[in-house]
């Protein structure tokens, strides 16, 4: 079972909180994309890549648009084809055991 997840995280989001949400959702999947609006800036970026899991970070140039971001974002998972793909927004969290009812969910009859 592949897992990755893909975030989009608005320029006037608290970093603290989005960062929460980034490092919750890495301890459930291989990998994460995040797209970042242009105003995070730089720092952002870097802060981002350095959290464990995330394997690319997108500076955004457009307007703040998640339904858009979300389209490309699932775009950059073509090449990577997981069976599944965790889209939480950028205040969402994980808790515990969620990995676990995945893995179940994953096996089931559905």
């Amino acid at each position: 079972m592949k897992v990755w997840a893909i975030i989009a995280v608005a320029a006037d989001f608290p970093t603290e909180l989005w960062e929460m949400c980034v490092r919750s959702t890495a301890r459930h999947c291989e990998g994460i994309i995040v797209r970042m609006d242009k105003f995070k800036g730089t720092d952002a970026v870097e802060r981002a890549e350095a959290i464990p899991g995330v394997k690319k970070v997108i500076l955004a140039e457009g307007e703040w648009n998640p339904s858009n971001w979300r389209e490309e974002l699932v775009r950059e998972l073509d090449v990577i084809r997981p069976d599944i793909v965790l889209t939480p927004d950028h205040d969402e969290t994980f808790g515990d055991g969620f990995r676990e009812e995945m893995e179940r969910f994953w096996r089931s009859d559905k």
